[in-house]
């Protein structure tokens, strides 16, 4: 379910932060007649200069200064915006190296939430004017001091009944200052109700709540150093989140088995090898598995790191290429597996651009791991470990999103096996419920170097003591998702409060690895906020294991990514990823594990 369509949250009153004052470092680029560098105690016109070759300038010449921000400037519920004040003529603002987008006209103000972080932080302005000023001040020089082509056109008025042209203001003539305003980056819009639960969208309403110390032992005793943390606090947040979430999953099945189906055959015009692998999860030919499609960049050198997509369907309605083994799917009307010769395309599997980057691409159905419905524990890899007399998972067992995460353990399993794939790099992505997945795969097993978990919301990143959208009560409700959980889960619906767990926890436990969190700006259901909000509080875990999470506690508007190691990204944009995510994606896996180069 998917909240309401809505407008953008109304702009508030801005508050002034701070003027940001002289001295201001200007640089000028060469052969235009101005200086090099100059330091202006203020700012002004460059016409007000002593200095004809900045007097006269024409071209872009950039501003640079260092301002150092307070903590007290940035929080979740504000935006922090550069205003420049008067500019001639337009301008190009660089925060942190971040640039932003071309300033035309007024007001030059530029939303730098996000790439403002507290301490100090690196500022650029490139200022360009027109070339009026530079052709008056070539006028009465002789053609051999010029400095512009002496054929060049003259401004308007030169010679003619009209007389000379005045200098136009030009440069950053400010004043330059930092404004902060009240700022929902998800907009407040109607309730709702889902299964009978009302659902708040309005951000006021949220509530107010203190998170359990995510660097405080179960016996209170503080986390100080990494060994602390992986000996005894990252244990106790596994075991709590399997006791009291997704349930407690077994280890690596003993008679798992790998058949090659397809060892390796030119695709994509020469570009990738396709190999495709049956996982099977018992010795039973007949029983449970899982049908695991690769493809490997054609010519690599060296084994490649693998990005392993959570499918929501089969494999050949997953990548557009006739060679694929039709898979099956789950048909809930008649309660079993059928061929997928046709069925939904949920996500396309971007092949080539991740080939070129230098990654393996992998893809696993969900559904062949366990199905995503209510009464079909039977029918999955979970029935295979019941006890005697059991029908469902005891309450502390796990879920069908632990069944899921399991399953991509298994994958992980076979490309240990795989002499062309890098098992130490691989990364996994998942939407969704199977962004909640990858989560809980990522944060069970520790050989899964890089997560990417689209608008995973309640259940995955979003913190759930906040009552926003989709709740722990709205989860587990009878006729929604209670399968997919633990059953011990539904006793903290309308509870969160008083839970020894939130998804701050969850998020952390990927600790020091990679984790991209990713969500749309208008997926209110997900609370795209309370992701942010998580992930700003598990920042303390990488710290601690000496890794970079958020740099600032302000939200970013859409479209800008923010963090390291911990990253979040927003787009514009509702429930899942869009085409211009595939980008972001690749780029932070190339951040983080492309330590050598796989391609000639």
């Amino acid at each position: 379910a998917a909240g309401p369509t809505r407008p953008a949250a109304p702009a508030t009153a801005a508050t002034t932060l701070v003027t940001i004052d002289g001295p201001w470092d200007v640089s000028f680029p060469p052969n235009l007649g101005a200086p090099p560098k100059v330091q202006l105690a203020k700012l002004e016109s460059w016409t007000a200069s002593s200095n004809d070759g900045v007097k006269y300038f024409s071209g872009t010449a950039t501003y640079s200064k260092t301002l150092t921000a307070p903590p007290d400037w940035f929080s979740p519920d504000t935006g922090v915006f550069l205003d420049l004040g008067r500019v001639g003529d337009l301008a190009e603002v660089s925060v942190n190296g971040r640039v932003f987008e071309t300033l035309w006209k007024p007001p030059y103000r530029v939303d730098v939430s996000g790439a403002l972080r507290p301490g100090a932080n690196q500022l650029e302005v490139k200022v360009t004017n027109e070339w009026t000023n530079r052709l008056l001040g070539d006028r009465p020089l002789p053609p051999e001091k010029k400095v512009l082509d002496r054929g060049a056109a003259q401004p308007g008025g030169f010679g003619g009944r009209g007389g000379t042209p005045a200098l136009t203001e030009a440069g950053l003539m400010g004043p330059v200052t930092v404004v902060s305003r009240v700022l929902n980056r998800v907009a407040d819009g109607r309730d709702g109700n889902i299964a009978g639960i009302p659902v708040n969208y309005t951000e006021s309403r949220a509530g107010t709540y203190k998170l359990p110390d995510l660097l405080t032992l179960a016996n209170g005793r503080p986390v100080r150093d990494a060994k602390t943390w992986n000996q005894k606090r990252r244990p106790e947040l596994v075991r709590l989140l399997e006791e009291n979430q997704f349930g407690r999953s077994p280890g690596r099945p003993a008679d798992l088995s790998f058949e090659i189906t397809e060892p390796g055959t030119p695709e994509f015009g020469g570009k990738a090898v396709r190999r495709q692998v049956t996982i099977r999860f018992t010795k039973d030919k007949g029983g449970p598995k899982m049908d695991l499609l690769l493809y490997l960049p054609a010519g690599a050198i060296k084994p490649v790191p693998v990005l392993l997509n959570a499918s929501f369907t089969a494999n050949n309605l997953t990548a557009d290429d006739p060679g694929v083994k039709v898979g099956e799917i789950w048909n809930p009307q008649e309660k079993k597996r059928v061929p997928a010769i046709a069925g939904r395309r949920f996500g396309r599997l971007n092949v080539l651009p991740t080939l070129e980057k230098g990654f393996g691409i992998a893809t696993v159905n969900y559904a062949d791991i366990d199905p995503d419905a209510l009464g079909a524990v039977a029918f999955g890899v979970r029935a295979t470990y019941l006890k005697p007399g059991q029908t469902e998972p005891a309450a502390d067992e796990w879920g069908a999103i632990a069944a899921w995460a399991w399953g991509l353990s298994r994958a992980v399993d076979y490309f240990e096996t795989d002499k062309d794939v890098d098992a130490k790099r691989v990364a996994i992505l998942g939407v969704s419920r199977l962004g909640k997945t990858v989560l809980w795969a990522g944060a069970h097993d520790p050989r899964i170097a890089l997560v990417i978990a689209s608008c995973s919301g309640e259940g995955g990143a979003a913190l759930s003591r906040r009552n926003y959208g989709e709740t722990v009560a709205h989860l587990v409700a009878p006729t929604r998702y209670p399968y997919q959980f633990a059953v011990n889960y539904q006793k903290w619906a309308g509870k969160m409060d008083s839970a020894p767990f939130d998804a701050h926890m969850l998020v952390a436990l990927m600790a020091p690895r990679p984790l991209l969190l990713q969500t749309g700006e208008t997926d209110y259901w997900s609370d795209p906020k309370g992701e942010f909000l998580a992930a700003a509080a598990a920042t303390p875990a990488y710290r601690l294991l000496g890794q970079q999470g958020m740099e600032t506690e302000q939200m970013p508007q859409p479209g800008q990514i923010v963090g390291h190691t911990l990253a979040y990204y927003m787009h514009a944009g509702g429930h899942g990823t869009v085409p211009s995510d595939w980008e972001v994606f690749l780029n932070f896996m190339q951040a983080h594990l492309s330590l050598q180069p796989v391609l000639p």
